[in-house]
């Protein structure tokens, strides 16, 4: 009976090890994805160097990772 619960424990140990690592190397790939793709966008202009920032907002780019600004107003993404 304790050979089998120790078993069981190793069993599940092991399960779980390998869930971690198949969800760290799936994350570890769509991070290298998204820079790929982060690469390949044309380079932003060069009015941050000026400071001017105004023609972003009139394009309804965002200006925060989170804030974006439209036409319309403000809307949270």
């Amino acid at each position: 009976m304790t050979r089998r619960a120790a078993i069981t424990v190793a069993a599940s140990a092991f399960i779980l090890f390998a869930s971690l690592r198949y969800t760290s190397h799936i994350s570890h790939l769509e991070a290298e994805e998204r820079k790929k793709t982060q690469e390949k966008r044309s380079p932003p202009n060069d009015n941050h160097d000026r400071g001017n920032y105004s023609s972003n907002s009139s394009k309804g780019e965002p200006i925060g990772e989170e804030l974006l600004t439209t036409e319309g107003g403000v809307s949270l993404a």
